[in-house]
Order: C-alpha cells, then structure tokens, then sequence
C-alpha cells in the first residue's frame, strides 16, 4: 500500500515533490533522450526542452493504478 493518497490533491502534490518521482523523472527523460516520444512517433518531429516544456506522464494513472506510480515502465516523456 502507498504512502500517498492519489486521489487527495496534496498527496499528489507531496508524491511529485518526493525525492523518489524527482529521481525516477530523471531517468525517464534521460530514457527518452529528453524527447517528447509522441511527437517523435506519431509527427517524425523532436520536441526537447529547448522547444517546450517537458513532462513525465503516467500511462496508467496514478489514481487508478496507485501501484505503478513509481515503475518505470509506466512512464513516457511528453510534450
């Protein structure tokens, strides 16, 4: 069981603030090589940082699937 309660706005607020999300981040944009992976599938285009502002998404989301918040293969970079 979690630490944190999804479903509570300031839980998420303090799970995103965690030294473990800010860890794992990382290495999902360095996986990605700080790449939104959308725009490089679907467009054939790279949008970095230098172009927008990127963000590490939970494919399957965190409210509803509290268990892979922290697993890495439940993560992509997008834009």
């Amino acid at each position: 069981m979690s630490e944190f309660d999804f479903n509570d706005e300031r839980d998420r607020k303090r799970f995103y603030r965690s030294s473990n999300w800010l860890k794992l981040r990382q290495e999902v944009l360095k996986r990605d090589h700080f790449e939104c992976i959308e725009c490089a599938k679907k467009e054939g285009t790279v949008t970095t940082t230098e172009d927008a502002t990127l963000e590490v998404d939970h494919i399957e989301e965190i409210k509803t699937r509290p268990d892979l918040a922290l697993d890495i293969d439940n993560l992509r970079t997008l834009c």
